[in-house]
This record gives C-alpha cells, structure tokens and sequence, in this order.
C-alpha cells in the first residue's frame, strides 16, 4: 500500500494533479493539507476515489482508492485519524498539519510542540502498536519534537531495538521516519520537501513534510521505495531546481507498506 502526503498549498491544480494519477491498479492513499480556499475541487475527484476531510478548517484529509477500507477515526483543528488495514492488521493512519512559521517562529515552535505532545498522547491512548504519522510539521525533526514526549522518534533503524522506550515509569512507542534520510545532496531526490531561505542562515532546503512509521510496522516497510517526490504523475514539480510555486510551493513525500 502506497501512502503519500502534499500540502497542495490551496492550489486546485495540485489537486487535479492527484485525480491525474492511477488509483486502480494499486491501494493507494493520499493525505493531503491546506486546502480550506479550494474544498469545492475535492469534489470533482474521479469514481475511482473516494475522500474524507476536516469540512471546518480545511486542513487534513485524505483522497485513496475506493476498495481500500478506511473510516475517519477521530481528529481536531491540527490534524485527523484515519483507520484502514494492511494485510489484515488494523492500523491508524495520523496527517498532520501544524502552525506555519510565518508570522512568528517562536511562537509556532511552541504551540506545535504542544500540540504534537497532544496528538501522541491521543494515539498512545488507543493502543494500537500499528501507526503512520504523515504530513507538514512546519519545523525540522529537531530534539525537542523527537523526544520521549513528543513524537519519541528516530532516523535510523535496527530490528533489533526495542519497539517501546520507558521514561520514568511511562511506555510510548518509537516511530521511525526514513523521510529524514534524504536531507542533503546525497539524497536520491531533492533534498529537501521545502526551500525557505533565510537571512541568518544558509540552509535554505528543510523536510518539514515528513512520514513516522511506528516500529513494528517497520518491518512492512519498503524502504527503496520511500522518497521526497518530484513529480506527479507526469508533470515535473520543480522549477529551477526549486518547489514550482505555481503548484505548490511543498513537494510531496512517499513512502510504501509491502
């Protein structure tokens, strides 16, 4: 099962990208963020989709095949769940689309941490050990939002390692995000899902969209098929070696369940 998450930006055309891809031949789910001006093009999808998103805030939702069994399974202003099965397990399936940065750095990282805190104390309360975290966490996967609290995450792993991490007394399961391998040149694709120059710094090029997979779910993982898209369908995403902004100004990310 293929799962790729694209904040469209509030772009129809992004949209109409999506629909422009097979959704028969395989099980196929697209989360999807930022689309509370253009909801009226979510409708125009083909007979072969079907959608589910937040009708209020416009901020999360998911476009996916018609025989892939999935129900909303709750959800508030910053993100939704959604469950659906792999190969007959259950699992959840979390998008997320957190505060931009953009009028205030400071006070974004801060109400997205707290929010992040939030949606895994939601998703550890359902005891489910099958999880996917996706989508635009408008910040990089720094210390302070990978730590036991927050998303309790890493960018590597080992089947060895254990499933669950104990602090103080507590258990919450490890997710891994091999998004977070392919920041920087040496990446198979671009090197980034987002370009945000600015003036103090000289990274330009971030992965703020980015996919968690929790541990035991790893080992469905294909991990070669897992990467920062440049193109839907046929058409190219990148202008100028940047995110063509006439589209989106986000690249999508993939990843794949075998």
């Amino acid at each position: 099962m293929e799962f790729i998450f694209w904040n469209v930006n509030n772009n129809a055309h992004a949209v109409d990208l999506i629909n422009s891809i097979n959704f028969t031949d395989q099980k196929r789910i697209v989360a999807i963020s930022e689309f509370w001006n253009i909801k009226e093009s979510l409708e125009r999808l083909s007979s072969t989709k079907a959608v589910w998103h937040d009708e209020i805030h416009g901020r999360t939702g998911v476009i996916y095949s018609k025989h892939i069994p999935l129900r909303p399974y709750g959800g508030e202003k910053y993100f939704s769940v959604y469950k659906t099965q792999h190969k007959g397990i259950e699992m959840l399936l979390a998008v997320v689309h957190l505060k931009s940065q953009y009028r205030s750095e400071s006070n974004s990282a801060r109400i997205n941490l707290n929010v992040v805190k939030h949606i895994l104390d939601k998703l550890n309360s359902f005891k489910n050990e099958y999880m996917i975290i996706m989508g635009d966490f408008n910040m990089p996967l720094c210390n302070d939002i990978t730590d036991f609290y927050h998303l309790n995450a890493t960018d590597y792993f080992n089947s060895k390692d254990k499933s669950y991490k104990t602090c103080e007394g507590e258990k919450r399961i490890k997710f891994y995000s091999p998004i977070q391998s392919f920041s920087g040149d040496i990446s198979k694709g671009p090197p980034g899902s987002y370009y945000y120059p600015m003036q103090t710094q000289s990274q330009a090029w971030h992965i703020f969209d980015n996919a968690l997979v929790s541990y035991p779910l790893v080992e469905y993982l294909d991990r070669e098929q897992c990467e920062i898209m440049s193109n839907m369908g046929e058409t190219e995403l990148l202008k100028n070696n940047r995110p063509n902004k006439q589209i989106s100004d986000h690249l999508p990310i993939k990843i794949k369940l075998a």
